[in-house]
């Protein structure tokens, strides 16, 4: 569904943005681990274009794509207590997943658009990115980028890991 977004900008005209923000309002909070494949396979597809018409599409389709990630990270944090972040909210689903939303939005901030790099920032503060918090996944974010220089999430993904 988050490949088949389309660009446009008005979201009631495009289906695939509608249907993946219903699954993240339904399925953010109660399994936010199935949606977590998706998230990272439609991010690292379209970091490879090969012409300018591509490339704007997939820039747009990350950014909504980060945004939809973000309103996962908002569902797990409406289960925190007061001081906690994303990383330390217990209530809802694991440390390893809650960890991996991280990741990508770390990931993100990253990215070679300048749209994305603002919803990833803005995501990274809201939830909670503290030093302490990149501190204490960077041993998993190491591993997750080990995994992408080997090149099985595409040559996009491969080159935004090298840098």
């Amino acid at each position: 569904m988050l490949m088949s977004i389309t660009g446009e900008k008005d979201q009631n005209e495009d289906p695939g943005h509608r249907a993946a923000l219903a699954l993240v309002q339904r399925f953010g909070d109660l399994c936010p681990h199935s949606l977590l494949d998706g998230f990272e396979g439609a991010y690292c597809c379209t970091l490879q274009s090969d012409s300018p018409e591509e490339t704007a599409r997939n820039a747009v389709t990350r950014e909504k794509t980060v945004v939809l990630l973000g309103k996962v990270a908002e569902k797990i944090l409406e289960h925190k207590k007061f001081g906690q972040d994303l990383l330390s909210t217990e209530d809802c689903s694991n440390k390893a997943t809650r960890e991996r939303v991280l990741l990508l939005i770390l990931l993100a901030r990253f990215d070679a658009d300048a749209s994305v790099k603002r919803v990833a920032n803005g995501l990274w503060k809201t939830a909670g990115g503290a030093p302490k918090v990149q501190k204490a996944i960077m041993p998993n974010m190491t591993r997750f980028l080990e995994r992408l220089r080997g090149g099985d999430r595409g040559p996009g993904a491969q080159k935004l890991a090298l840098e």
